[in-house]
């Protein structure tokens, strides 16, 4: 576990390797020049310190509809702890286009309806022992779809014989009341006559 320096005598360097052991040992031959060598143990007692999160997976950016489905990210793919349980934290630049929630380490990214465009999402690793610094980032994007236009039920209202040219709204156009979330130009087509 870890490598030491020795002479003969009796000086000696150790220096750990840095893993989660928490105990090492080695052996040595003392002698003198008229009596057999005794084997002495040395047990070596390594002091375990805080090992911070690591990000072992970035995260990667994602591009996603508008409107598409929520998207889940397991967190523990993304950072590990060697020696302490993590817990998380989210910020985003654009909540108009995003909410984030946690769930354990799971993130959530729910999309806002008929919202496009971008946010850095930055989640922050906390291991409950004193390191807090740990974060990574990704870029979403929401790209724009192109939403269908809403039509509304028209009625007309006409005496017998007669002539209309208005909806009982006194609409004088059928697209009056329907509409479209990109404010395009409507446009009626024929598809059936009386």
């Amino acid at each position: 576990f870890g490598t030491l320096a020795w002479s003969g005598t009796g000086t000696f360097t150790y220096v750990h390797d840095g893993s989660e052991t928490t105990t090492d040992s080695f052996t040595y031959d003392l002698t003198d020049t008229f009596n057999p060598a005794v084997t002495v143990a040395v047990t070596i007692n390594v002091t375990p310190t805080n090992d911070c999160p690591t990000v072992v997976t970035p995260l990667n950016d994602v591009t996603v509809q508008e409107d598409d489905p929520d998207t889940l990210i397991d967190l523990n793919t993304i950072f590990d702890d060697v020696d302490s349980a993590m817990s998380y934290t989210v910020s985003t630049t654009n909540t108009s286009l995003v909410s984030t929630t946690l769930s354990a380490a799971t993130l959530t990214l729910d999309y806002q309806n008929n919202q496009s465009g971008s946010a850095t999402i930055t989640v922050f690793v906390d291991d409950n022992a004193g390191c807090t610094s740990v974060q990574d980032s990704f870029l979403l994007t929401v790209t724009t779809v192109n939403d269908p236009p809403v039509a509304n039920p028209e009625s007309l209202f006409v005496f017998e014989a007669g002539t209309v040219t208005s909806t009982t709204m006194s609409n004088t156009s059928l697209l009056d009341n329907d509409t479209d979330a990109e404010s395009l130009t409507l446009t009626a087509t024929l598809v059936s006559t009386p």
